[in-house]
């Protein structure tokens, strides 16, 4: 899928309380706004604000007719600029997620163009969402920050119906454009190749291009201070021991329209071999730091250098240095680290080091590989004009004058890849030779195509020659490669039995050539396809709305979310805050994926799972089968269909390709089975549950010393059943008679848990006096397994009779719930309340019977 959606670093928050006046409109909650995810130039575009709103049919008239919209600043004061349009733009929509956006038509009429009419909003509809673009208050360059009052008064009456506040910091003005990951373009030479040849010199520079249609750029600055040029970070990768080099970057500040465009803004990075890289290993004058000063935003990276200097033999340089650079501006606060950087961006450098003579006829450069392709890929190799076919074969041979009775001849390619920068070693390559482009006495553009291939590294060719060579001449080879690097073809070799090797000797083949193909930065080019997913969890509604809870999702009638990789290279998704609903990463505490290997040869060795990013290995696919997601209140719940609470978004930073999981809240209903009723009828001496004298002893005895229960030894505990085998059914207190009974869903007595114990109330109850108990008073239980446990009352409290999950609630590694009936009513001859002690284990040791 994708997204039109930029990455805007740092996320401005707007929170907008509605204070509603006479008979407009009234509401109990406050009502947040939020900006869209875009980067915008505040002082030209301003900041779109957001709310989800329900307006009703009769309020919605007041403005489909007229409005006014106000703005104050933060010092209070009206914030009409004479001659300027503040308030740029108020958009309506029906719907809370958007859906058709109704433009209000500006008014010319009204002071300061700030009026609008909303009637292109339809009659009878209900307000779901509004939308206010509005510019901030500058005072010079500088943003004033603080509170900004927003107003909407009914422009006939001059009644407000709508005001909120909303707070700008000095982040909410931090914005800039295309901080993805990003390779930089070769400009010269046209590719990032260190020559190793001997003649070459020890210090190379490759000059490149930044994007020119999706440059960095700084939009707007932090409170539009001026640039520190000091708070500037580069981090590069790898460590180099072979070679020093120097990163120059250039931009291009807003006010430099009219000087020298020769005149730029200056970063100049140097890096000593052998040290780890530091940050902050810049060269710096005064005239360097003053333009970073003096300048103006927008302010664009343009194209930038980086010069090499070889420290080692030329064998020794390393065939690839796969650069990245993450470059920083940082926070104003030192202390936040450099990981909360004002602005972040990362570019690549595929730096490769090959032997490239000055001979056309011998050391080829080809046009870059492409990375993400999984197949082969053919190479044109274009040969001087003048270069020759070998005339050397053996004395049975004698050529032809012409093609009919010219004599065919079995040629013989041996390719190898070098594996070192001055390819005075070669080990095996899966690459050969599948084409042979001629010109001989009767064509200029004669193809010879492989008949044969050996080991992925011979290729053979059948060819026919002619008597007059001096008329026949190699045009180009076409060569095929599934990596970069450089290459050595030798051709037209004597013997004609692959069998009998491929010798070093230059006598015994006519053509060698040192093929290098460069490396082509980035994965733009990777294929890759995402597919949205839609799961559910629930919110537990036992349990209090303002807790956090964990909570697991799965899939929706296995409708799974997943993403696939049809390239050749690692992709990396990761998750995209500006475009989900959930806050961050950090809310996701577990993804679950299966994965599948979508061709042969491939594997998901090394793949990434985890909530902040998916990582693909090459020619595989993520398969999301559900996940926990960490809520730290009830949601507002979502009616209808297609109304989801929290929306995950996974995105490709290069191409945005995206998956997006929609999980649907469900609020499950705390289960009303009751508590169970253990007091007597006050209208009956008789127990309310009879004993039938199946009893369940289960070896264990309860005493609580500080209301004199059980001092004999201590009341013998049962286990009591559920009836029909499931909580819903409640518990057979048949079986409980005069003793206290231990619930079935509770951990059972002596183990780790919490158990849950109840005994009849009133005269004849066990826990008639539970209620006496105070904090910290001891109930002690006599185990099975002679062990006597003292544990410590923590709470005791009041609740309804179909809180049962009350009682269940863990208190600690080892705990006791006691429960018990409270509040009878004669009239309805039931107890209404239940009472409840909490306890923890505070001490164990052996007893004697």
């Amino acid at each position: 899928m994708k997204s039109n959606k930029i990455l805007f670093l740092h996320v401005v928050s707007l929170i907008v309380v509605f204070a509603i006046f006479g008979l407009f409109f009234t509401t109990a909650e406050a009502v947040t706004f939020s900006t869209t995810s875009d980067c915008k130039d505040l002082k030209n575009d301003g900041i779109q604000f957001t709310a989800t709103v329900s307006i009703p049919p009769e309020q919605t008239e007041i403005w489909r007719d007229r409005i006014q919209v106000n703005i104050l600043d933060p010092g209070g004061a009206d914030y009409h600029t004479a001659g300027t349009d503040n308030v740029t733009e108020v958009v309506l929509y029906a719907t809370a997620t958007g859906g058709t956006a109704y433009q209000c038509q500006q008014l010319t009429t009204a002071p300061d163009d700030n009026s609008f009419s909303c009637n292109s909003f339809p009659a009878g509809g209900t307000i779901g969402r509004i939308s206010v673009r509005f510019i901030p208050k500058f005072d010079g360059d500088k943003l004033v920050t603080g509170d900004y009052k927003i107003s909407v008064e009914n422009l006939n009456t001059t009644n407000e119906i709508f005001s909120g506040i909303a707070p700008i910091n000095f982040m909410s003005s931090a914005c800039a454009w295309n901080q993805a990951p990003a390779p930089f373009t070769p400009k010269n030479p046209l590719n990032f190749i260190f020559n190793t040849c001997e003649t070459a010199e020890k210090i190379q520079t490759f000059s490149f291009y930044e994007s020119t249609t999706n440059p960095f750029t700084i939009v707007s600055f932090p409170l539009n201070e001026t640039i520190d040029a000091e708070r500037w970070a580069i981090v590069p990768f790898p460590k180099i021991d072979a070679f020093d080099y120097t990163l120059h970057l250039k931009f291009d500040g807003g006010d430099d329209a009219d000087s020298d465009p020769d005149d730029h803004l200056e970063l100049v990075y140097v890096y000593t071999r052998g040290t780890e890289p530091a940050p902050s290993d810049f060269v710096w004058n005064d005239n360097r730091k003053k333009a970073w000063k003096d300048t103006k935003t927008p302010i664009k990276l343009v194209e930038g250098s980086i010069k090499i200097e070889r420290q080692v033999a030329p064998e020794l340089m390393p065939l690839s240095v796969p650069f990245v650079f993450d470059i920083y501006y940082k926070n104003v606060d030192p202390t936040l680290g450099i990981q909360n950087s004002t602005f972040h961006f990362q570019r690549s450098i595929p730096m490769q080091s090959a032997i490239m003579c000055n001979d056309p006829a011998k050391y080829i450069t080809t046009t870059p590989i492409d990375p993400c392709l999984t197949s082969r890929q053919i190479f044109k190799l274009p040969l001087p004009a003048d270069t020759p076919i070998p005339t050397y074969f053996n004395s049975s041979f004698q050529g032809s004058a012409t093609f009919s009775t010219a004599s065919w001849r079995d040629v013989y390619f041996h390719v190898q890849k070098c594996a070192d920068a001055t390819c005075t070693h070669v080990v095996g390559s899966d690459a050969y030779v599948t084409l042979v482009h001629v010109k001989d006495p009767e064509t200029d553009n004669r193809l010879y195509g492989y008949v044969g291939i050996w080991g992925d590294v011979v290729s053979k060719i059948r060819m026919k020659f002619f008597g007059n060579v001096a008329n026949t001449r190699l045009r180009s080879l076409d060569f095929a490669a599934r990596t970069a690097g450089t290459y050595r073809i030798r051709g037209f070799y004597k013997n004609t039995n692959p069998a009998d090797g491929f010798p070093n000797d230059p006598a015994k083949y006519g053509l060698e050539l040192f093929v290098t193909i460069p490396q082509k930065g980035g994965d733009a080019t990777c294929l890759s396809s995402g597919k949205d997913g839609f799961y559910k969890t629930k919110w537990a509604g036992c349990k209090e709305n303002h807790n956090p809870q964990s909570l697991e999702f799965e899939a929706i009638d296995e409708h799974y979310g997943f993403l696939s990789n049809y390239s050749n290279q690692r992709l990396v998704f990761n998750f995209n805050p500006s475009i989900s609903t959930v806050p961050m990463a950090g809310n996701i505490s577990e993804l679950y994926c299966d994965w599948q290997v979508l061709a042969d040869g491939y594997s998901a060795s090394g793949a990434v799972c985890k909530p902040d990013r998916i990582e693909l290995p090459p020619m595989t696919r993520a398969i999301v089968k559900g996940g926990r997601i960490y809520i730290s209140k009830r949601p507002p719940m979502k009616d209808g269909p297609n109304q989801f609470e929290y929306i995950m978004a996974y995105q490709r930073t290069t191409n945005k390709d995206n998956m997006n999981l929609f999980i649907d809240v469900q609020y499950v209903e705390c289960p009303m089975e009751a508590i169970p009723e253990t007091g007597y009828s006050l209208r009956s001496p008789a127990p309310l549950a009879q004993g039938d004298g199946s009893f369940i002893f289960t070896g264990n005895s309860l005493q609580i010393p500080a209301i004199g229960l059980g001092m004999d030894g201590g009341v013998p505990i049962v286990h009591l059943n559920y009836r029909d085998g499931t909580l819903e059914s409640g518990w057979n207190l048949k079986m409980l008679g005069g003793y206290i009974g231990e619930l079935e869903g509770g951990a059972y007595l002596p183990y780790a848990g919490n158990s849950v114990l109840t005994g009849h109330y009133y005269s004849q109850g066990v826990f008639v006096n539970l209620v006496n108990l105070r904090l910290e008073d001891e109930i002690i239980v006599f185990g099975n397994d002679g062990m006597k446990y003292t544990y410590s009352v923590t709470n005791s409290y009041w609740t309804q009779p179909t809180d049962v999950y009350q009682m269940f609630q863990p208190n600690g590694d080892r705990s006791l719930t006691l429960v018990t009936c409270d509040d009878y009513n004669f009239i309805t001859d039931k107890y209404q309340k239940r009472y409840i002690v909490q306890a923890t284990l505070v001490n164990s040791e052996p007893y004697l019977p």
